[in-house]
Parts: structure tokens; sequence; C-alpha cells
């Protein structure tokens, strides 16, 4: 009979948890969609096709967020639901007790921060690299797509480019005007031949030139042409042309929490020399802790979830929610005053990121001790 009582907790917790993640991870992906992918998908600088790719990339980077609040919902709604039901009374009244009633879910609990870990550590790294290769790799697609011949191309910031042929990478007859701040042309570049290539760190295109001729214009009064104009030739030379409007150079950076574990934990390793800047060492450290504290966050939240969903007794799902929103605030707003002391290391902030987990795990064992012998 317990078994199946069990299998019935379990399984009734394991579906409300996972439709609570699903929803989760895909509120917190729109987030970074709306913010990275939106704009570049209306305005049609990537196709609709790139986007639901690097979309799912997403969803792993939300995931390390909406797993530990998908299963306190679950827990919460499943153990409301069984408490206002009386159905835990009269598991109770058979001489059940809460541990033998809710031994599955805490199994599940663990089984899911472990869950937690795999994707921190390896699957969360993994995907976000992928992505942040993949996006840089479209938008320079996209910036060579714009390319297109015998028309003016007014795309760049500070420069319009114009050419008669286009072959892979090489422009033939091309035509070049450099423009100020206010529109007006400073120089006039014409070449035999270009070729193109991208600086995704700085968000530039630099088109090299050969067998140029170049006309600068005089800097007061760019737009008449007098006998003062600069002329020259050249064999070769090359101009920068910023890509702000079509990507912003920060979509190509990587940050410390998105190497997978091998590399993470040689940096760490790298780290650890007396010579390194404590702030560089802290700045690895706490990118590991918090791995481990978000995967404990799950188990934490299970632990919690369990009592409070028994004594609040509560069949509504708003008044679950809105339990589960509390503790949720509570526990991110105590992590990120640890994360704000992460210029102060000898304030040890890495190990001030546990806090909230054992805050938790302490509160969620007393109350679950009441609700023991209740």
């Amino acid at each position: 009979m317990i078994r199946v009582l069990q299998r019935h907790i379990l399984s009734s917790v394991l579906f409300a948890s996972g439709a609570a993640v699903v929803f989760t991870t895909f509120v917190f992906a729109a987030g970074n969609f709306i913010k990275e992918l939106l704009a570049p998908l209306l305005d049609g600088t990537l196709p609709a096709s790139v986007v639901l790719k690097l979309t799912v990339l997403l969803l792993p980077y939300a995931a390390v967020y909406a797993v530990p609040i998908g299963l306190l919902v679950g827990t919460l709604l499943v153990m409301g639901r069984l408490s206002a039901d009386n159905e835990i009374t009269a598991m109770r009244s058979a001489g059940l007790s809460l541990w033998q009633i809710s031994r599955a879910v805490l199994m599940f609990g663990l089984c899911g921060a472990a869950f937690a870990l795999a994707i921190n550590f390896e699957i969360m790294p993994r995907a976000r690299t992928t992505y942040q290769v993949e996006i840089v790799r479209a938008f320079r697609q996209s910036a060579f797509n714009i390319l297109a011949p015998k028309t003016f191309i007014r795309a760049f910031t500070g420069a319009v480019v114009y050419f008669n042929h286009k072959d892979g990478d090489e422009l033939r007859d091309v035509w070049a005007w450099q423009l100020d701040s206010q529109q007006r042309v400073t120089r006039l570049i014409h070449a035999e031949t270009a070729t193109l290539d991208i600086d995704e760190d700085t968000a530039t295109m630099v088109i090299t030139f050969r067998n140029t001729t170049i006309e600068q214009r005089q800097a007061g009064d760019p737009e008449i042409r007098n006998k003062h104009d600069a002329i020259a030739s050249f064999e070769e030379t090359s101009i920068d042309i910023s890509l702000a409007k079509l990507f912003n150079p920060r979509r190509a950076r990587h940050k410390i929490e998105w190497l997978p574990t091998r590399e993470l934990f040689a940096e760490l390793k790298r780290v650890s020399a007396p010579d390194i800047p404590a702030l560089d060492r802290l700045k690895v450290s706490m990118a590991v802790q918090e791995k481990f504290v978000t995967a404990l966050a799950v188990f934490s939240f299970v632990l919690i979830g369990i009592p409070l969903g028994v004594r609040t007794q509560r069949k509504e799902t708003s008044a679950n929610l809105g339990i589960a929103v509390i503790l949720v605030v509570v526990y991110h707003v105590l992590g990120s005053a640890a994360g704000g002391l992460d210029r102060h290391p000898e304030l040890h902030p890495d190990w001030l990121m546990w806090l909230p987990n054992l805050l938790f795990v302490g509160l969620g064992i007393w109350l679950y001790h009441r609700a023991q012998r209740a």
C-alpha cells in the first residue's frame, strides 16, 4: 500500500513539476529572446530558421533557474491539494508518518538536484557556447548578405558602399563614401577589387581595397570640392566600417560560468596560484560555487515545499503559487546580497552564497519536524 501511495504522490509531483519547469523555462527564455533576437527577427537581419535554432539553445540557460522554481511549485501544489482534500489526514490515520508519505518526493528532489548539476556544469555551458558561436556566425553572414551588387548599401554606420560585381568575398569595381556625423562625404574611395573581413570583437567590417584611388575632402566643408582636396593612389589600403546597426559586439563575449566542467576547473586551478589577483580568483570561485548553490536549491525548495504544502492546507492554485513566489523572491534577494560583495574578497562572498540554501534547509527541516509531530 505504501508503495502505491508513494507512486501516486510521486507521479503527481512529477507531472506538476514538469509542467511548471516547462512553463518557467519558456518565460525566462522569452525574456532573452525579446532582448537579443526579436529585433533582428522583425527587421529581417536574421531568418526565422536561425532564430528558432538560437531560441532552442537559450532553453538550457533558462532551465538553470527554472528547475528549482518548477519543483517548488509542483511540490507545493500537490502537497497542498493532498492536505486540502484530507488525503494526508487519511494517510496519517492509517499509521503512515510524513516521512513515509513524502519519502519519494524527497528522493525526487535529490534526483532533481543531480539533474540541475548536469545542466549547470555541462548542458548549459555547451549550449551557451554554441549559442555565442552561432549568433556571431549568423550576424556575420547577414552582414555579407546585405552586400548586393549595383546597389547603394546604407546599412552601415558612417559609410555607403557600391560595387558592380561580387565573386565570393571579393568585390569588383568598388566605390565607398565615408561620412561624418552630419552624413557628409569626407572621403571617396574607388578600387578595382576589394575583400571583406569582420572583426566580431569590435563589430566592424574591414574592407581591403586594391588598386585604389582616394579623394580626401576638406574637413571644414567637405561638400565643396576644390583644388585643395587630396587625391592619391594606393596599391592596397583598408577602412573599418562599424556594424553597430547590425549586431552588438557584446554578443561575442564569453563568461566564466559558460565554460564546461573541465575548462572551468582548469581555470579555477590556474587562478589558485599566489600571483593571481584576489578579485580574479574570487570571480572564478563564485562561478563554481553558484553552480553548486543553484543545484542544491532544487532540493532545498522541495524540502521546504513539503511541510509548507501540508500546513497551508490550500487547494487553490493561486495561494500556493503566491507562497512559491515569496520563497523564490526571498531566496534570490539573499543570494543577490551575497553576490553584490564580489568586490570584497575579504568577506568571502563565494561562501556567503551558500547562506540562502542553509537557511532554507534549516527552515525546511524545522517545519518538516513540526509537521511530522502534528
